[in-house]
């Protein structure tokens, strides 16, 4: 699992420098300051902090809102994973937290949490009910875990399941896979991000741009975690 990330800034100022503010500035130099104040907004902002949104619908050009799209595109990208970067993930968890919630470890329990309700997957088309979709596979997006059946992985007899909520042209439909389940392909940007956006449209409080924010933080500290076990 490959997610990215990084940040960090800080300035401090001078009795001179405090006096110069304090004097009246022209219209010119109001404006200089004003664009250097938004240029360090934007610097210090991080790569877990994106700001998809225009001021106004209706004032949107479409330069804007191609941008907007683009945004969240290459935010749900750095969500993508596939059966195999999941499967090297589980392999560096003790086994009794793959085989029930008893044998979870609170570090354990903190880690599963934050990939399963962060990651973006691909869910074969015959595990998805009354799905019509011409696609192999279609974009899951993870909001959960559970302990269902056992099953058998080539390093361990686990019952974890990955719970994800797949958009289809009946609604979203929500639902529980195997592991060993996943396509072991990335979901396309495009149908990434198509996946978003109709479940934005269809669970507007569960999936907005804030919530994209969330799975991105909430996958970088998985990613910490996970260093940490070894």
């Amino acid at each position: 699992l490959q997610p990215h990330a990084m940040l960090e800034d800080g300035l401090q100022g001078t009795r001179s420098a405090r006096r110069d503010e304090e004097r009246p500035k022209s219209p010119t130099a109001r404006g200089r300051s004003a664009s250097g104040s938004a240029s360090v907004d934007e610097e210090a902002e991080s790569e877990d902090h994106f700001s998809f949104a225009a001021s106004t619908a209706s004032k949107v050009s479409n330069s804007s809102a191609s941008k907007v799209t683009s945004d969240t595109s290459k935010a749900v990208r750095r969500l993508f994973a596939t059966r195999g970067d999941l499967l090297q993930v589980l392999k560096r968890l003790p086994q009794q937290a793959l085989q029930s919630q008893g044998g979870c470890s609170t570090q354990a329990e903190s880690l599963l949490r934050g990939i399963c309700t962060s990651v973006v997957v691909g869910v074969p088309q015959e595990l998805v009910p009354n799905s019509a979709a011409s696609h192999a596979a279609l974009v899951g997006l993870g909001i959960g875990y559970r302990y269902g059946r056992s099953y058998s992985l080539s390093f361990a007899q686990i019952t974890l399941e990955l719970t994800v909520v797949v958009p289809t042209s009946a609604g979203p439909k929500e639902l529980s896979v195997q592991f060993s389940q996943l396509s072991d392909c990335e979901p396309s940007s495009a149908d990434a991000s198509n996946a978003w956006s109709d479940l934005t449209a269809a669970l507007p409080l569960r999936f907005n741009d804030a919530a994209l924010r969330v799975r991105r933080r909430n996958l970088k500290k998985a990613k910490e975690t996970l260093r940490s076990l070894r």
